[in-house]
């Protein structure tokens, strides 16, 4: 045992069953000031190793006041970066004045797909008025080769409509069954065989030619088919539930450009003066923006905000880190940390990115924490407005329509984008997950925050309608990424060597 140590036995026995007697060391008050004397000198004294390099003096006090260098100065000035200034939006109306929208060809066994003519907006308008004579395909003469879609990156796969599937005769491929999830529920269909898909832009007219160039997509492409028998459909909008989703925008920059059409076009009245004129003036109505398929390696110019948008497992959303990263097998885009407020209220939620709605929509739940509604079940309030909806199911969904103060968005650059004064439709959007169960999603953000807009109403001038927020916005399916021009500038592309594509106008 060390000299000065004392080791002593506690005379207190402990309980019993509480184990042995504690033995104790004690240093006695020799051996502490010899060891707290040893330590001393080794630290105030460190060893030198055979052959290291003598340590470096000790800094005066003097040389520790030394004026700092002008690297340091600089970064000791340099100011923090100021945040960017809010884009604030103004004017954005109930519903989007049509779509994006673009030309379908499909080929099988190398072979290009041809159909009977789709009718054409007037003889659609002539079954408005029960002349069906035209919408009957065995007196369709001649044939077609493509037919328009609706670009919808809120659907995750492609699908045609009963006419469509019934004009280019497309079969079905074995008895796969697909529950179909759209704004209006579920619907049991079917799939199709396997095809060769290949898409073109268009420059948004209702009566219009493909012009630009057809860009293939992927080769074993299959569409959801309805499972009932075709019957005439007599509404103005041919390509209602063709759809193109996100498996086809995901391989491209989509470019969405409102300048195709003014204000003053949008508002013209049709000419009701005769049954001719109004025939006449059907042919000048507008579809929608102007779209065009970019390849991979597009970029705009500096002067866009640029939005990320997060793809996720649409069947895994109930699950707890869903949303917390990206999915790789996720093709539904969010747009994540949306911010709303009505009055001293504020609601931070999810929302689903999708072209194909032409409103934005929140949740039941969403309305609640707002006060929109007193119970996040029923909507008792009176709505501000109505909305007449259909899905893809064909179903007809009567929405309840607020006005609320604001929504926002903010990229990590920390650019804010807010839209103030903004009309929602409340309406629950579902999504069948593969454990059981449904998850309603937060909310949607629709094509009435980006494309020119309506509210039913009409003026002297003709319909009121509100300008596009941003004349041009791209969806960079690569990336995931929303990219929207900066209100009062001009982005022309900036494009690598490689990106001259068949896409291109």
């Amino acid at each position: 045992m060390p000299v000065g140590l004392e080791v002593w036995q506690d005379s207190i026995a402990p309980p019993a069953g509480q184990g042995y007697p504690v033995a104790t060391m004690r240093l006695s008050k020799p051996a502490s000031a010899l060891l707290i004397a040893s330590l001393l000198t080794v630290f105030l004294h460190p060893p030198q190793t055979p052959g290291a390099a003598p340590a470096s003096p000790a800094r005066t006090k003097e040389e520790r006041k030394r004026p700092p260098t002008s690297r340091e100065l600089r970064e000791a000035k340099r100011p923090r970066p100021a945040a960017p200034e809010p884009i604030v939006v103004d004017g954005v109306l109930q519903s989007a004045m049509g779509y994006p929208r673009i030309f379908v060809r499909l080929h099988a066994n190398g072979a290009l797909m041809v159909g009977q003519p789709a009718p054409d907006v007037v003889q659609r308008a002539r079954a408005l008025r029960g002349d069906w004579t035209d919408l009957n395909l065995a007196s369709s003469q001649g044939v077609q080769s493509w037919w328009t879609a609706v670009l919808d990156t809120g659907a995750t796969t492609y699908s045609v409509n009963q006419e469509t599937a019934a004009r280019f005769l497309l079969k079905p491929g074995g008895d796969s069954i697909v529950l179909n999830t759209g704004i209006d529920g579920e619907s049991v269909k079917t799939r199709s065989m396997i095809y060769s898909l290949s898409i073109a832009g268009s420059h948004g007219r209702v009566s219009e030619q493909p012009s630009m160039p057809f860009v293939p997509v992927e080769d074993t492409a299959r569409f959801v088919l309805e499972t009932t028998a075709y019957r005439p459909q007599y509404r103005l909008r041919p390509d209602g539930a063709n759809l193109i989703g996100m498996l086809g925008i995901r391989h491209f920059t989509i470019e969405i450009d409102s300048s195709n059409v003014t204000l003053e076009q949008l508002a013209k009245p049709l000419d009701l003066s005769s049954p001719e004129g109004f025939e006449g003036s059907l042919h000048n109505l507008v579809a929608g923006p102007r779209v065009v398929i970019r390849p991979p390696a597009f970029r705009p110019t500096n002067d866009v905000v640029r939005l990320p948008l997060r793809y996720v497992d649409s069947g895994q959303l109930n699950t707890p880190r869903a949303t917390a990263a990206p999915h790789p097998a996720g093709i539904t885009p969010m747009v994540m940390g949306v911010r709303t407020s009505e009055g001293e209220r504020r609601f931070v939620g999810n929302f689903v990115f999708d072209t194909g709605s032409p409103v934005t929509m929140i949740s039941r739940w969403h309305a609640y924490q707002l006060g929109l509604i007193p119970h996040a079940d029923r909507i008792y309030d009176q709505p501000e407005y109505e909305a007449a909806l259909r899905g893809t199911s064909n179903r007809n969904i009567d929405g309840s329509g607020f006005i609320i103060d604001s929504l926002e968005v903010v990229n990590p650059a920390g650019q804010i984008i807010k839209w103030r004064n903004v009309p929602v439709v409340v309406h629950d959007v579902a999504e069948r997950q593969y454990t059981g169960g449904f998850y309603i999603h937060d909310g949607i953000i629709g094509n009435n925050l980006l494309l020119p807009t309506t509210d039913g109403s009409f003026s002297a001038g003709g319909l009121n309608v509100s300008p596009a927020p941003f004349e041009k916005w791209w969806v960079h399916g690569p990336s995931g990424e929303l990219w929207l021009q900066r209100p009062g500038t001009n982005a022309a592309p900036v494009e690598a060597a490689a990106s001259s594509s068949p896409g291109q106008p």
